[in-house]
């Protein structure tokens, strides 16, 4: 593995979309980084103009790997394609509609020029029109390290299924015995496969305080969302539950799921712009065995999709109600649910 950092982008038809991603990173490649940092582009047979956008930027001079596909293997086959591709010691799977932000491309190389590091989480914000001015920007250059592997994860919470924040050592994840690049595949959150992994073999898990990657909210399809996200995403908790992975950790993804994340989509599903392969009465007998006789899942997540309650006002009172045990945290970085980025539930 000769570069520190591969950049591996899969993308499918959204040859707009790449072209200012592209140039958000390769705006920041100057000469110093290029023997670092290595470019990949994993097109999934796309029938737009992908390969014109690529190959413009090539004939410019940048050094870029171009993979197009033969036959489109679906999103969850080309982003763990990616990840395969991936030569450096370091890999980000970047979303073709995700952006780095000015200058961070350095402060990252410093960091992964330091000690060695499992998983980097690097702070990102989402927005509908402009990425550069939506938030105001600052460089702290400021890292939170975790010796806990089961501590970084149980802060990261849920953002760990977003691909393009999570920059993982492919180094660690390779020595892990009978470790399987496809062992979720179909899963659509195969890419948790070798997050958890990296981060549960490392005493030296990091997340960035300044924003770093903004991402274009809201603009994901092609998939069933609450089995992703309740039945899948659970699913491999489970396995690496065996591997290290705290029960706690795994108690609190599924708070933040029950209490944030299905709730906001559940307002979502009647909209006629409703954009996943979901339908009403599908995500009625997922929410009738998803944490079944669970009683705040039971008394707000049905009660919200039969249209009882409202979601934001009520679920502070219900959570309230449902344990004294539980509260949520907001420590500078939060969720994307908020245009945000971490939840913290602290036991």
């Amino acid at each position: 593995m000769g570069k520190l950092l591969s950049i591996c982008i899969p993308t499918y038809n959204r040859a707009e979309y790449l072209n200012k991603c592209l140039k958000s990173i390769l705006d920041q490649l100057s000469a110093d980084k290029v023997s670092l940092v290595e470019i990949k582009i994993i097109d999934n047979n796309s029938s737009d103009d992908t390969r014109g956008v690529v190959y413009n930027y090539i004939q410019k001079g940048f050094d870029i790997d171009y993979i197009r596909n033969e036959a489109n293997i679906g999103l969850d086959g080309n982003i763990t394609k990616a990840f395969n591709e991936a030569n450096g010691k370091y890999v980000q799977v970047l979303g073709d509609d995700d952006y780095w932000l000015k200058d961070r491309l350095s402060s990252l190389l410093k960091i992964l020029q330091g000690e060695e590091i499992g998983v980097l989480f690097l702070n990102p914000y989402s927005f509908n029109i402009d990425q550069q001015n939506q938030h105001d920007i600052v460089n702290s250059y400021k890292v939170s390290y975790f010796k806990d592997p089961n501590e970084f994860l149980h802060t990261l919470n849920i953002m760990t299924t977003f691909t393009s924040s999570n920059v993982i050592n492919k180094m660690l994840v390779l020595k892990q015995k009978d470790f399987q690049i496809n062992r979720f595949l179909g899963s659509d959150v195969n890419l948790l496969n070798w997050i958890y992994t990296a981060a549960l073999r490392s005493d030296r898990n990091a997340i960035t305080h300044d924003f770093f990657i903004a991402s274009k909210a809201d603009n994901n399809s092609g998939y069933k969302l609450f089995k992703v996200f309740g039945e899948n995403f659970n699913f491999v908790l489970n396995y690496f539950r065996g591997l290290g992975l705290n029960d706690k950790v795994v108690r609190n993804i599924n708070f933040v799921l029950t209490t944030q994340f299905f709730p906001k989509y559940l307002k979502k599903l009647a909209d006629k712009d409703w954009v996943y392969d979901d339908d009403k009465q599908e995500v009625s007998l997922f929410l009738k065995s998803y944490r079944k006789g669970d009683y705040l899942n039971r008394l707000f997540m049905l009660n919200t999709f039969n249209g009882q309650i409202s979601a934001n006002n009520e679920i502070k009172k219900r959570i309230v109600l449902y344990s004294q045990k539980f509260w949520l945290k907001t420590n500078k970085l939060l969720s994307i649910i908020n245009n945000k980025i971490i939840i913290k539930v602290i036991k």
